[in-house]
Formats: structure tokens, sequence, C-alpha cells
């Protein structure tokens, strides 16, 4: 989380700040 790509998902939340989502590419 917080970087441009969303891919942090695994922090608990997104690049948005959103709680984390099942984006695990």
């Amino acid at each position: 989380a917080g970087s441009v790509v969303i891919r942090d998902v695994k922090d608990g939340e997104t690049v948005f700040g959103n709680p984390a989502q099942t984006i695990e590419n």
C-alpha cells in the first residue's frame, strides 16, 4: 500500500486505503 500500483494488498489495505481485497495476482 502506498505505491501507484495495487499490489500491496497483503498489508491489509490497498493503495486507496480500502480493506484488503482478493487481488492476489
